[in-house]
């Protein structure tokens, strides 16, 4: 067998050892691998590094695949790449993964963590999502994960659009003291976010 070859071989090993429940193990063999250098391969490890990474409890090992293998892609399969990070990110969340941001200081890995672990606890129509998107947006600008933060907070806007923007403004608007004659319009429209 050639070097290709061998480390193809290796990769179905550690594919087989996911598939089989051995997540630990599948691990412990895909780090033993290096990153191939032809592009059809790296693709095909880092998804496979990724998949291994969730499976073992490791969104850390699992959000780096994911940003490296953003280089082989471009427009709507970045976006594919990235939803899919994303529920991956909360499926981990939701099943009892801790997503610890403060454990890289690598600002790109920390809001896809932090992103992960608010789409879980975020509840649709809260108005406190949008105070949430806009404090996350500040502390990660022109982060990748923006184009989804609309769908990972379920925020939209009346006509179901997702929207990040206009709940950011509903909820300034509703803590901002107002005159008492406006307190019976500020109910209604905290009303009307709430029910969505």
């Amino acid at each position: 067998l050639d070097a290709a070859q061998t480390q193809r071989r290796r990769m179905l090993d550690a594919e087989a050892a996911l598939v089989s429940g051995r997540a630990s193990d599948a691990w412990q063999k895909i780090s033993a691998i290096a990153e191939p250098a032809a592009t059809d391969a790296a693709q095909r490890y880092l998804e496979l590094r990724r998949h291994i990474a969730f499976a073992a409890a490791r969104p850390l090992d699992a959000v780096r695949a994911a940003i490296s293998a953003e280089r082989f892609v471009t427009g709507e399969e970045r976006t594919r790449l990235r939803r899919a990070l994303l529920a991956e990110l909360k499926g981990a969340r939701e099943r009892g993964v801790k997503l610890e941001p403060q454990a890289t200081q690598d600002p790109t890995v920390r809001g896809w963590l932090e992103l992960g672990a608010m789409a879980v606890s975020a509840p649709a129509s809260s108005l406190t999502a949008g105070a949430e998107a806009a404090e996350w947006r500040a502390r990660y600008p022109g982060h990748p994960a923006t184009e989804l933060l609309a769908q990972a907070l379920q925020l939209q806007d009346r006509r179901g659009t997702p929207h990040v923007r206009g709940y950011q403004q509903d909820a300034l608007f509703l803590s901002r003291p107002q005159p008492e004659r406006e307190l019976g319009c500020r109910r209604g429209l905290a009303r009307t976010l709430q029910a969505g």
